[in-house]
């Protein structure tokens, strides 16, 4: 079948304002944030409805044309096939059910976390984890990579807090998982009839089903905010201090790791040690003040408490709304005349483990000889698990420069190999650490995977190639 004859049935299906192959609509969804080459779709259709979406899916089902769904295109991985349709799903926005008995919210899959977070604001409610990119990155796509954000350290990443979804499947089948799986009963707990199906698609990609809906936990906004800091004279001490946070179970809401390189690109000029450890604790009055002093007692074994404010309100400040206007990439960005660009690494790592990360990939950069390239790179670390850190390699390079693009990509793939063999493990993956060497790790667990996917998808139409599942 010609590319012009699947134009016109989609057409006919969504309308033809909301389809497009025109070269340079295709070029703004060749990427997202990720290094990746710019790979144009075959184009791009925007349904408005769930019914649409069933309907392009048995067509693509039928003729065998790839999918790949689009929500904020935010992401850092390269999570899209080549050659494939961009189903662009922003056009389903909106909550659907917010219900404060069972505190529950259902939202449709292309509403952003801003959308979400206003509007549970207004009500007295809030999420537990949300996204840095909330003005863009959507529910659906958040869940698809399981991604984390900055409160994390309270709540968990996102797939924690999700208590069931819909999907539609490769057939054009709408399945709900979690309790409303059953038609006389609401989604309010995630555990029930059976196998856990809900999280067959967190962290999928968009490999088993097109996520449409999907029901998080809410939580009463906090009563109080307090925002204390930590200083110390070496990264181990830090995060000491932080396990012993972590091992009696003190409620901390947000919590970075400020190593020197960050300390630097944040407050030129500030004479900062080898580590700050800004936190934010939340909850009622009484609790904050009575979890303030047992977590200064911890802090304040190996640390000195920073007097200065300011320095720790922007170190999470930075965090609560990080974006490309952030120090870092404010300074590379004015130097290289607006072309930088970052790859993160974002992996989750035992806290205790993370200053043999750092120093790793500073050992592996310094071998690299990356000045000579334009990248620039440091290693941060804030808890995106109760129990863990998520550490953070960045390779910022200058993107007008062949030399600096392919050096900062080839630098992130022996990156990811030498961490993964440190235990340092991806909540999302993409294209970017989908690689031989690591995926060849995951034994039998990557062959059930491919036996689940050829059972829900025969004709391998959603994101194929992900993960390194081959084209069948």
């Amino acid at each position: 079948m010609q590319i012009a004859d699947v134009k016109k049935i989609l057409v006919n299906i969504v309308g033809e304002e909301n389809v497009s192959d025109e070269y340079f609509e295709r070029i703004c969804y060749s990427r997202g944030w990720s290094a990746e080459e710019p790979f144009p779709p075959l184009m791009i259709v925007k349904p408005q409805s769930k019914e649409q979406i069933c309907e392009i899916v048995r067509i693509a089902s039928r003729f065998r044309l790839p999918i790949s769904v689009y929500g904020g295109n935010s992401e850092l991985v390269g999570s899209h096939a080549r050659w494939s349709i961009a189903l662009d799903i922003t056009g389903l926005k909106g909550i659907t059910n917010l219900d404060e008995q069972s505190m529950t919210v259902t939202a449709l899959a292309g509403t952003t976390w801003e959308e979400l977070l206003y509007e549970l604001h207004r009500r007295g409610w809030t999420t537990g984890p949300r996204l840095h990119s909330a003005p863009s990155a959507t529910l659906g796509g958040s869940v698809a990579l399981c991604s984390n954000g900055p409160n994390g350290a309270k709540y968990g990443l996102v797939g924690h807090q999700v208590i069931g979804l819909e999907v539609i499947l490769p057939s054009g089948e709408i399945v709900k998982t979690g309790s409303a799986a059953h038609r006389c009963c609401k989604q309010f707990v995630r555990y029930a009839w059976g196998s856990d199906l809900t999280g067959l698609f967190i962290g999928s990609h968009g490999i088993f089903g097109i996520i449409t809906e999907v029901t998080l936990n809410i939580y009463p906004l906090p009563e109080a905010e307090v925002v204390v800091g930590y200083e110390y004279e070496s990264i181990e001490s830090a995060v000491k201090a932080l396990y012993e946070i972590q091992r009696r179970r003190r409620p901390i809401e947000m919590v970075r790791v400020q190593v020197p390189e960050t300390i630097e690109l944040s407050w030129p000029g500030v004479n900062g040690k080898s580590a700050l450890l800004p936190l934010v604790i939340t909850g009622t009055r009484e609790e904050v003040e009575i979890w303030k002093r047992q977590i200064a007692q911890l802090c304040l074994k190996e640390g000195r408490e920073i007097t200065n404010a300011e320095i720790v309100e922007k170190a999470i400040d930075y965090w609560k709304n990080f974006s490309y206007s952030a120090p870092d990439y404010r300074k590379w960005a004015k130097e290289w005349e607006g072309c930088s660009m970052q790859i993160a690494l974002c992996n989750a790592i035992p806290t205790l483990e993370f200053p043999k990360v750092y120093h790793a990939f500073h050992n592996l950069c310094q071998k690299e000889e990356i000045d000579k390239y334009k990248i620039k790179v440091y290693c941060g670390a804030f808890t995106s698990l109760p129990n863990g850190l998520n550490a953070t390699g960045c390779i910022i390079y200058d993107e007008r420069e062949i030399s600096s693009w392919v050096k900062a990509k080839e630098l992130a793939r022996k990156a990811t190999v030498l961490l993964t063999e440190m235990g340092h493990t991806p909540q999302y993956m993409g294209r970017l650490k989908s690689i031989p060497e690591v995926i060849s790790g995951l034994g039998s667990y990557m062959e059930l995977m491919k036996a689940l996917k050829k059972t829900i998808d025969p004709n391998n139409i959603l994101n194929p190639g992900q993960f390194l599942i081959p084209e069948y």
